[in-house]
């Protein structure tokens, strides 16, 4: 996997962060109205650093089911429901979606587990919004507003760090590691 460097800064070396196996997020079923633990766990990066090469491996080797924000923002935009031209509007700006829709947008693909496989097993390649000034707006968002944040949790000691300037195989290599330490 190769990044191209002109698009990064020194500051942000192409880097993907996986958050522990000790996050969890809290769902809900609805059929029942009981609780249940979901073990959640949340691959950052930079634009262009990997995720969702590294994401398709994690869910073909772990079985797990991967669902992406960006995705799922993108989808609701084309479906021309009442949030999509807010939602084209951040993406095409490459500024952040109100935490409010993208959490209610993961909330409902987590209810529906069986569409979820069926959506990320057919997942389109590439994005409509892959252009020179989009993706630098979204690096920097990514620096000025996610980087902060996976900072404040790496304090915590639940961030992974993997370098991500190298070959596929050996990124994965170095996740698969870190997902079988965390019980995976």
């Amino acid at each position: 996997m190769r990044i191209d460097k002109s698009l990064t800064t020194n500051s942000q070396i192409a880097t993907r962060r996986l958050f522990g196996s000790s996050i969890w997020a809290r769902g809900r079923s609805v059929a029942r109205g009981m609780s249940n633990l979901y073990k959640v766990v949340f691959v950052l990066g930079p634009p262009g650093s990997g995720k969702g090469t590294q994401c398709a491996l994690i869910q073909k080797n772990f079985g797990l089911v991967h669902l992406s924000a960006g995705d799922l923002l993108r989808e609701e935009q084309e479906s021309k429901s009442q949030y999509g031209q807010l939602i084209a509007e951040h993406i095409r700006n490459g500024t952040i979606v109100p935490v409010a829709i993208t959490c209610a947008l993961l909330e409902n693909a987590m209810k529906a587990s069986d569409v979820c496989v069926s959506r990320c097993l057919n997942r389109k390649q590439g994005r409509a919004d892959d252009n020179e000034e989009s993706l630098r707006k979204r690096i920097h968002t990514y620096n000025t507003q996610t980087y902060p944040i996976i900072e404040y949790y790496e304090k915590l000691g639940l961030v992974r760090e993997v370098a991500t300037c190298r070959d596929t195989d050996e990124v994965y290599t170095d996740i698969e590691k870190i997902f079988k330490e965390a019980g995976f």
